[in-house]
């Protein structure tokens, strides 16, 4: 009885052991590239098909339900500027593995999933320009595709995708996409364009050093505008802007701010500044700006503003100037 007792321990022992081993290096399960020949068969959704033998892609001239590789492999611009009709997807688009450009206009779809194509630098959703929320497209996927440089998605149902792989993304285009609450780009660091308008309301930054175009709302928690001195172009909403440190902003050629309350803006560095509007919301606690080193300046709007003093060059500045301003604000010569 001892000897068959110590046995189903040892047997117990081993099995308990070898299933934490198993629990440890268990592979998580990653799904395979497909590998095509020039005779396979792609599987087409009947609209995708449709617009394929009309753009000549396929050759067929009646739909058969699929397309064969060696007649894809080698399109890499996929332009779809009308509406092709209704499907819950592009079923096939996985089968363009050279694919670098992709851009959609009125594209009614629930689903667009790009995981398969490792080439894509480009891709444009826009909804049909008579019906700006009539889009269905609600799951957007890239997998792991780290090639895209550029994304624009507009008035879309999607609520979030993954952004973490594109490293060499350099423009981010999110329009009237409300699923879209929170978005983190920190690792975008090649960026020098984002435009986020919606109803994003957390916008994760980070180092950004070729930033040159930023167009936001509400959304910049804690944002510095400091750390991003190669901006050229900035409209933005300071709810929740930290600073608005232009020090370093040598190429900045237009400032669009709104609601600054708190924050002092000094555009003096800003050389070649052309364009600035500031809307003060009333609470705008500045009471003087000075302009006088901003020679190339063309328009200037000061709304809803405490501006009391507005410093320029010279008087002749005054009328070379397009000035919107409060009644308060005088002008004053500085040097």
């Amino acid at each position: 009885m001892r000897i068959l007792y110590l046995f189903l321990l040892c047997l117990s022992t081993l099995f308990l052991a070898c299933k934490k081993d198993k629990k440890e290096v268990d592979p998580v399960v990653v799904a395979p590239e497909r590998a095509y020949t020039d005779t396979s068969k792609i599987a087409l959704s009947s609209n995708f098909e449709s617009y394929l033998i009309k753009q000549k892609i396929d050759p067929v001239a009646v739909p058969d339900g699929f397309v064969l590789y060696r007649d894809i492999k080698e399109v890499d611009t996929l332009i779809i500027s009308e509406p092709i009709g209704v499907s819950t997807s592009l079923k096939g688009i996985d089968g363009f593995t050279n694919l670098r450009y992709f851009s959609s206009k009125g594209l009614t779809v629930d689903t667009l999933d790009f995981s398969q194509n490792k080439k894509l630098q480009y891709f444009d959703y826009q909804p049909a320009a008579h019906c700006m929320f009539c889009t269905t497209l609600s799951v957007l996927n890239f997998g792991k595709v780290n090639s895209l440089r550029h994304l624009r998605l507009e008035s879309s149902q999607v609520k979030s995708f993954n952004i973490g792989d594109l490293k060499l993304l350099n423009s981010l285009q999110l329009i009237t996409n409300f699923g879209i609450r929170s978005l983190d780009v920190s690792g975008c660091k090649e960026l020098k364009m984002i435009t986020t308008m919606g109803a994003l309301s957390n916008l994760t930054l980070g180092d950004h050093p070729k930033l040159e175009i930023m167009k936001c709302g509400k959304e910049l928690h804690g944002a510095k505008i400091s750390k991003y001195p190669a901006l050229r172009i900035l409209h933005v909403y300071c709810d929740g802007v930290v600073d608005l440190d232009f020090s370093k902003h040598t190429e900045l050629e237009e400032a669009h701010i709104i609601d600054p309350n708190k924050l002092s803006i000094d555009l003096t560095k800003a050389v070649k500044l052309k364009r600035v509007m500031v809307d003060g919301q009333t609470n705008w606690t500045q009471i003087a700006i000075d302009l006088s080193q901003n020679k190339e300046l063309k328009e200037c709007y000061l709304f809803a503003t405490n501006i009391k003093t507005i410093c320029v060059s010279s008087m002749s500045m005054v009328s070379t100037v397009d000035w919107k301003r409060d009644s308060t604000a005088e002008f004053k010569v500085c040097h």
